[in-house]
């Protein structure tokens, strides 16, 4: 999905059973100057299979704090997204709902909701202050 052509890239990784059949997902938030925008970066959701992940969703500008909301949809924990920048200020949560295949890719529009005051749920990944805080992904190339 990245080559190191674009420049370094990093991520944040938090393992949370999104479904509840007993098997994590792996939620990745992708950083870094060349993969981010100003609406915010890339977060991968990630299922284990027998023959090792599959891409469930692919959810563009986004910021955290990312949260696993306690409301579910089609069985899955509805994510919880801050998305701001790019003509979207100051900012706000925006709950996505799974659609029985994936989430949603652009959380500042339908079918993602607004959410107004402050989100309840589960932070998986938290705040961060500068991108190089997460694991090396990609190095840049020389």
């Amino acid at each position: 999905m990245f080559s190191n052509e674009r420049g370094e890239v990093r991520y944040f990784l938090k393992w949370s059973d999104l479904n509840e059949d007993g098997t994590p997902e792996a939620i990745v938030h992708v950083v870094g100057p060349s993969v981010c925008g100003s609406g915010g970066c890339g977060t991968l959701i990630f299922s284990r299979t027998r023959q090792g992940f599959r891409l469930v969703s692919e959810v563009g500008l986004t910021r955290p704090l990312i949260m696993a909301s306690p409301r579910r949809t089609q069985g899955w924990h509805n994510l919880i997204v801050f998305v701001a920048g790019g003509g979207i200020l100051p900012g706000h949560y925006a709950e996505l709902r799974f659609d029985g295949g994936s989430y949603p890719k652009n959380p500042t529009v339908e079918p993602a909701r607004p959410i107004k005051g402050k989100p309840d749920g589960t932070v998986l990944i938290p705040d961060y202050r500068v991108y190089t805080q997460g694991k090396l992904l990609i190095a840049a190339a020389r």
